[in-house]
């Protein structure tokens, strides 16, 4: 694509891979370094009502995770099969729709309208010429 939409796609595959990027630098360097710092362990001594909630929220969740990892194991052809069709579909899907910037029906064409009562004479219509 060499036109316009060419061109914008170009500047945003740009400004996503150095987004995507910097990201990946910050996750990898300031955010273990940030949480090495900030997250201390604290005896069950100091710990909150609101820490030990969300510490019961977190196993839960963990262990919802396993529960699911652990069905998934269990049907690895199935879990497979699901992956492709879903791929095939999308392959399908990237063929069969329209991918263009301005829709087919764009003619551009911009139509507007204005009414008045119907007694009032053309001279007195805003924007008449005769005046």
């Amino acid at each position: 694509m060499s036109d316009i939409v060419g061109r914008l796609f170009r500047e945003f595959a740009v400004t996503l891979s150095v987004t995507i990027l910097a990201s990946a630098v910050v996750s990898l360097t300031l955010t273990p370094m940030m949480c090495s710092k900030l997250l201390k362990h604290k005896s069950e001594a100091k710990q909150g009502r609101f820490y030990k909630a969300s510490e019961r929220a977190f196993n839960s969740v963990i262990a919802f995770y396993g529960r699911t990892l652990k069905w998934v194991l269990g049907w690895q052809v199935a879990t497979l099969l699901v992956a492709a069709a879903t791929l095939g579909f999308t392959i399908f899907l990237f063929f069969v729709i329209p991918k263009g910037f301005f829709p087919i029906q764009d003619t551009g064409v911009i139509q507007g309208s204005r009414k008045q009562p119907s007694r009032s004479p053309f001279r007195k219509c805003p924007g008449s010429s005769s005046s």
